[in-house]
C-alpha cells in the first residue's frame, strides 16, 4: 500500500505513519499539493507491484475486493478488470448501486467489442441526459507493465475527467478485460468533493477535458464519433450555466447572465450544437440546446436559478 499525502493540512500525516509503523507492506509519501494526476502518477513510478489500483481517501472497500478481482485477472489472463460500487451520500438518505448494462461476470475478448460496449458507454450516448458507465480508476485493477509499456498517465492539466481519459487511453489498447456486477467499492458522495462543489472556471475546466477526450479518442474507431464528442461538450455547457446559477457565485445578477452568454457564444459549443441531429432528440434536450443556440441568456439563467432554489428546499 503506498499512501500518497498530496499536501495535506489536517492529521492524516500522523495517522499514516501510525499504519506505516504497523506493517512493513505499507509506505508513505508525502508532496506539496499538486493535485490527483500527480498524486496517482507519484504511485504509479513508486509502484512495484504485478497491479496497480487506487483508492480515494473518503472512501472504503469491501475486505475481498482485490482477492476477487485478482483471480479474475489470474484465471483469465485478462488486462484490466473493473467492479460495481455504491454511492454512499453524505447524508445516508439515497445510497445507490450503479446500473451496469451486463449481469454477473462479463468478459470482453477482442479490441472492438470493449470499445463498443465500454468506451463508448463510458463516454456517454447522444442526448443531454446521457446514462453512462462511470470510469473512475478507483473500481478497476490495472497491469502496472501494460501501464508502463504504454506510457500511459493522468493528464495534471485535466482537473475533471482525468480518470476517463487515463481509462479510454488504457483501455483503447486491451484485448480482454472482465467487468463484475458485484458492489465492492463505497464511493461517498461529499458535499465538498470535487465533483458537487462550484467551480469558478467550470467551462474552462470542461473545454479542456473536451479538447483532451477528442485527442484521446483520435485513433479509435467508434461510429458516430464526433456527434458523441459533441453531446460531451453540449452536456458540459448546460452543467456550466448551473454552476454559475449557483449562490455559491458571489458576483451580481448582470455578471451571471454575462458568463451565461459568454458559454452560449463560445466558437466551440456552437460548432457542436451544428454537429448534431436535434430532430431525434426529445422535446426538453431540443428546447436546452434552442436556448443555446440562441444566446438566451436570461431564461437560461431564471431556469437554473429556480433549479437552484427548488434543489436548495
Amino acid at each position: 500500500v503506498i499512501m500518497i499525502d498530496d499536501g495535506s493540512k489536517d492529521n492524516s500525516k500522523l495517522i499514516a505513519k501510525e499504519y506505516v509503523e504497523l506493517y512493513n507492506r505499507v509506505r508513505y509519501i508525502y508532496q506539496e499539493n499538486k493535485g490527483v494526476s500527480e498524486a496517482r502518477n507519484r504511485g504509479i513510478a513508486e509502484a512495484r507491484g504485478k497491479y496497480i489500483t487506487f483508492v480515494d481517501a473518503d472512501d472504503w472497500i469491501e475486505p475481498d475486493m482485490y482477492e476477487i478481482m485478482c483471480n479474475q485477472l489470474e484465471s483469465n489472463n485478462s488486462e484490466m478488470v473493473m467492479c460495481n460500487f455504491i454511492k454512499e451520500y453524505e447524508d445516508k438518505s439515497k445510497n445507490e448501486v450503479e446500473e451496469l448494462p451486463f449481469e454477473g461476470i462479463k468478459g470482453f475478448d477482442d479490441n472492438d467489442s470493449i470499445i463498443s460496449n465500454l468506451i463508448k458507454n463510458m463516454i456517454g450516448t447522444k442526448s443531454l441526459n446521457s446514462k453512462s458507465i462511470m470510469a473512475s480508476v478507483w473500481r478497476m485493477v490495472f497491469k502496472r507493465d501494460f501501464i508502463e509499456v504504454n506510457n500511459i498517465r493522468f493528464d495534471k492539466n485535466i482537473i475533471i475527467g482525468e480518470d476517463m481519459i487515463f481509462c479510454i487511453d488504457y483501455l483503447k489498447k486491451c484485448k480482454s478485460i472482465i467487468v463484475l456486477d458485484k458492489v465492492l467499492y463505497h464511493y461517498r458522495i461529499l458535499q465538498s468533493s470535487a465533483m458537487s462543489r462550484y467551480r469558478e472556471n467550470h467551462w474552462e475546466v470542461a473545454t479542456i477535458f473536451n479538447d483532451n477526450l477528442e485527442k484521446s479518442l483520435g485513433d479509435v474507431d467508434i461510429h458516430d464519433k464526433s456527434e458523441i464528442i459533441a453531446f460531451d461538450l453540449i452536456r458540459s455547457s448546460i452543467n456550466s450555466v448551473s454552476m454559475v446559477c449557483k449562490s455559491e457565485n458571489e458576483v451580481s445578477k448582470s455578471e451571471k447572465i454575462n458568463q451565461i452568454k459568454n458559454i452560449c457564444l463560445d466558437s466551440k459549443l456552437r460548432r457542436a450544437i451544428k454537429n448534431i441531429k436535434v430532430s431525434e432528440l426529445n422535446t426538453k434536450d431540443k428546447l436546452r440546446i434552442w436556448l443555446l443556440k440562441y444566446n438566451m441568456k436570461r431564461v437560461l439563467f431564471i431556469l437554473y436559478r429556480l433549479k437552484e432554489k427548488c434543489k436548495k428546499n
